[in-house]
């Protein structure tokens, strides 16, 4: 496939489940998630058993909440 691709919210099973579609299809994908929910590491780990690059990365703060966020 060639392609790079961001999936918001793996930690949703649609977020999942476009994650690993994607990723079956193989664009490298890059998962983003609520921070200590195990299942976007869990498809990050499926992904990269198909041999494509996965990476996760923890949401930095709840944007309807201004202190979280640094903003």
């Amino acid at each position: 496939m060639g392609r790079e691709t961001l999936v918001k919210r793996a930690d949703s099973a649609i977020g999942n489940a476009t994650a690993l579609i994607l990723g079956r299809a193989g664009a490298d994908v890059a998962v983003n998630h609520v921070p200590g929910q195990d299942l976007a590491g869990r498809v990050v780990r499926e992904i990269a058993g198909f041999g494509i690059l996965a990476l996760a990365q923890a949401h930095a703060g709840d944007a309807s909440q201004e202190d979280t966020t640094g903003g």
